[in-house]
């Protein structure tokens, strides 16, 4: 049965004209809802053509350890590992030595899961990271050109910054001995979806600027960048957050004649997502999860529902772990989320508040720049 013969065409001012109806009269537009001053979406809007997005070939599931003890923090790394977490996201309150980073690693197959740190100890020093890691392959006879994940250091954000002569050292060694890892993070803590694209990218900007100076290309740093987004309850409005960001993103590499390439997206939850009703959390954790993984996210962190809260929690710290992992294979393994490539395409609301966010944000970048 051809489905245009089932089917009447029905025109756009057709279903206005029936929403009108069904509104009693009132205006279609009193349906609309503004998120803020800048950013109004109406269910009824349409949307002209658009660049395609970069599809997402599924995504990393992490869990974060804050690293204190290292025999500790392995335990916690070891666990994860076995129950399906696929990136370890280490939160380094101190710069490791060597046997700190080898304890903490034990067991841990370098070349087989993503290895992530964070923190004050990578801010102070992230050489001595890579460098650790050189050592550690050297004696597991280890290539590390094998090793896929992240640094999360971002200069711009330390107090009278000028050594960019030894950022630029840093990217190049990246790029030759650790070309699968990206050792530039730019994150932003701004909840306006608009403002919070446009602050990642000015920072992006920012190190483009200078590390052409001392010869480096525009492509190269590009891939030296990975983007950390945090992640909030409006949940269609998140979605389309992550895909502005992409399309903004393209716009901006196009704009230095770099190479196209898509941006690495790492994804949390803003901190103020949870409240002391834990199990509410849990549902919030599983809708946030979606809103990052419908985005295009590349890693997620599922923060433990009772995090920070552990004193109202009725069960281990090793239970809300499991959950936050379980919502993630949840998704891929058995929801299939893992399969779809850019499923919000299509949805007139979310491709329409993506192309609006992306606009407003490449609006507020170019006035940043003047």
């Amino acid at each position: 049965m051809n489905p245009q013969n089932t089917f009447p065409f029905v025109t756009k001012q057709e279903w206005l004209t029936q929403i009108q109806k069904d509104l009693k009269g009132q205006s279609p537009d009193s349906l609309n809802w503004n998120y803020n001053q800048e950013l109004s979406f109406s269910p009824t809007a349409s949307v002209a053509e658009r660049p395609p997005l970069p599809p997402t070939s599924g995504w990393e599931i992490g869990e974060q350890i804050v690293v204190k003890n290292p025999q500790v923090a392995n335990l916690q790394a070891l666990e994860a590992l076995q129950f399906g977490t696929e990136g370890l996201h280490f939160f380094l309150p101190t710069t490791p030595d060597e046997p700190f980073l080898e304890q903490l690693l034990n067991g841990v197959y370098l070349d087989y899961v993503g290895l992530h740190f964070r923190g004050p100890g990578v801010w102070a020093n992230p050489g001595a990271i890579l460098a650790i890691l050189s050592n550690l392959c050297s004696r597991q006879d280890l290539n590390t050109q094998q090793l896929k994940g992240s640094l999360g250091y971002d200069p711009l954000n330390q107090a009278k910054f000028q050594d960019w002569r030894y950022l630029h050292d840093l990217v190049e060694l990246a790029q030759i001995q650790f070309p699968g890892f990206q050792i530039i993070e730019i994150s932003t803590d701004k909840q306006n979806p608009e403002e919070a694209v446009a602050q990642l990218l000015k920072n992006a900007n920012q190190y483009v600027l200078h590390l052409t100076q001392s010869g480096l290309s525009s492509t190269s740093i590009a891939h030296a960048i990975h983007c950390h987004i945090s992640i909030g309850t409006f949940y269609l409005i998140e979605i389309a957050k992550l895909r502005a960001f992409k399309l903004a993103w393209m716009n901006w590499l196009n704009a230095w004649n770099a190479t196209i390439l898509i941006p690495t997206i790492s994804c949390t939850f803003q901190k103020d997502a949870y409240t002391e009703a834990l199990y509410t959390n849990m549902i919030k954790a599983t809708t946030m999860a979606m809103s990052a993984i419908l985005g295009g996210a590349n890693q997620l962190v599922v923060r433990p529902y009772d995090e920070d809260r552990e004193h109202l929690s009725n069960y281990p710290p090793q239970f809300a772990r499991r959950i936050a992992r379980n919502i993630q294979h949840l998704l891929k393994m058995e929801s299939g989320f893992e399969q779809l490539l850019d499923p919000a395409a299509g949805s007139h609301y979310i491709e329409h508040a993506t192309i609006q966010i992306a606009d407003k944000s490449w609006e507020l970048f170019k006035n940043n720049l003047s």
